[in-house]
């Protein structure tokens, strides 16, 4: 680790599995739309419900009015937030049977040894 924070190991204890859903790039296939396929890799995270006061002080775009969670990965550096003004689909996480919508991530990797991705639930 070359950060000036390293939590890879004070997160080693409380990471849970969560599965991070990626699409790839949707196509234009004999005129029609094709949507990109889905591809599932698990990781771990520390998952943290966010209350009102943290959702206000992340803004984040596209948040509309679900329970919101952090997720703070150590191990994965891939994570994005698919381009969709929208909001509607997009990367998803899933963490103990529900999806939630990726709305933001902060790489911090550089200082900290962390991804921190904000997402809401969606079903």
């Amino acid at each position: 680790m070359t950060g000036i924070y390293d939590v890879t190991e004070a997160f080693s204890d409380i990471q849970t599995p969560v599965g991070i859903v990626t699409q790839s790039p949707g196509e234009y296939a004999e005129g029609k739309w094709v949507d990109g396929i889905p591809t599932t890799v698990f990781s771990h995270a520390v998952p943290h419900p966010m209350n009102e006061n943290e959702i206000n002080e992340a803004n984040i775009e596209g948040y509309l009015g679900g329970e919101m969670m952090r997720f703070y990965f150590t191990d994965t550096a891939d994570i994005e937030v698919t381009d969709n003004p929208a909001m509607t689909k997009g990367d998803e996480l899933i963490y103990q049977g529900n999806t939630f919508l990726i709305l933001k991530v902060d790489d911090w990797k550089r200082i900290g040894g962390y991804t921190l991705v904000y997402s809401e639930r969606r079903n």
